[in-house]
């Protein structure tokens, strides 16, 4: 089996499910702690290029710092928004799970066991 990188917080409920069911299911785990470790820009972007995934995908517009930053009320560039991820995590969905160049972004058991199992 390929390794499974999941990108986590560890006070996350959601993570916690995600990173148990990985281990239930035997996954050559790769856990990295979005808050303990933040990502660089160039991570983030590697991330979502390695992982087939858009910067909307992976954008928690229920976060405290969107509603902090305003950002609804802003157009920002990809680059733009990348640094503030970056800087802020939690503007990352979590947990964001990917194999193969494929990725379940959000706690979805059922899609991250067929994730797994391809």
């Amino acid at each position: 089996m390929a390794t499974v990188e999941a990108y986590l917080y560890s006070n996350c409920t959601s993570c916690k499910k995600a990173e148990a069911l990985l281990k239930e299911a035997g996954a050559d785990l790769s856990p990295r702690d979005l808050f303990k470790e933040k990502l660089s820009p160039l991570e983030i972007r590697e991330m979502l290029t390695r992982a087939n995934l858009t910067l909307e995908s992976v954008l928690s517009t229920r976060s405290r710092p969107y509603a902090d930053l305003h950002l609804a009320d802003k157009s920002l560039s990809d680059d733009e928004l990348i640094e503030l991820m970056a800087k802020y995590p939690a503007l990352l969905k979590r947990p964001i799970v990917i194999m193969n160049g494929n990725a379940v972004v959000g706690f979805k058991r059922d899609a991250i066991l067929e994730l797994i199992a391809r």
